[in-house]
């Protein structure tokens, strides 16, 4: 087993959990365990101190889920392009290279809202994206500052949207959350199941990139 002590976790660094004989066989032959140096002991601490503080609250949890199942429904509501996903992540389709990079420099420096532009070669050619992840920090009046600075931005540069049926309504886009705090703990398929039951509503790249 391997992860990250970085993102959730908020400091840097990984670790590897295994048998005695693969942790010895890593330490012997790996390179990248070879030529680097342990994490400084203040960062091992904020990891432990984190990892301990996790374990017993759902509350920073909770509280992600909750603003991404919002702020991926109010997009949807607007037709903003966005791709199927089953986490916090949230993909919006740009389906565009340079668009997508002016998307993200118009969003810094024009309100200081800092998101990811994911191009080739991270993904393939025509489905450049933005890749938005909300936290549990974020507050209801940036979630708002955020869909108004995209919805402009779109407009701007003339980017596709994709409307969902007039039938279909997500009382998560009024804040109205329908899933309980206990799946919102664990992000359970409940809390990002509306391409599970949507499937057909999910963005196609290589629909929009021939349109």
């Amino acid at each position: 087993i391997s992860g990250t002590l970085g993102k959730a976790f908020g400091v840097m660094g990984g670790y590897v959990a295994g048998s005695a004989a693969y942790i010895d066989a890593m330490r012997s032959v790996c390179p990248g365990f070879i030529f680097t140096t342990a994490i400084p002991p203040p960062v091992a601490s904020a990891a432990l101190a984190s990892i301990r503080h996790l374990k017993e609250s759902n509350e920073e949890r909770i509280k992600m889920h909750t603003n991404a199942k919002i702020l991926q429904a109010r997009l949807r509501q607007m037709g903003f392009p966005m791709l199927s996903t089953v986490s916090h992540v949230t993909p919006v389709l740009v389906g565009d290279p340079i668009k997508c990079k002016q998307a993200t420099d118009k969003l810094l420096n024009e309100y200081g809202i800092y998101v990811q532009p994911l191009n080739f070669p991270t993904v393939p050619r025509y489905t450049e994206r933005l890749r938005i992840t909300p936290n549990p920090v974020h507050t209801p009046e940036m979630i708002d500052h955020l869909v108004s600075a995209l919805d402009n931005i779109w407009n701007e540069l003339d980017l596709p949207r994709s409307y969902l049926p007039e039938d279909i309504v997500e009382p998560s886009a009024s804040g109205n959350i329908d899933v309980s705090p206990d799946e919102l703990a664990v992000g359970s398929q409940s809390c990002y199941n509306f391409y599970a039951e949507n499937g057909d509503l999910a963005v196609q790249p290589e629909l929009m990139a021939t349109a």
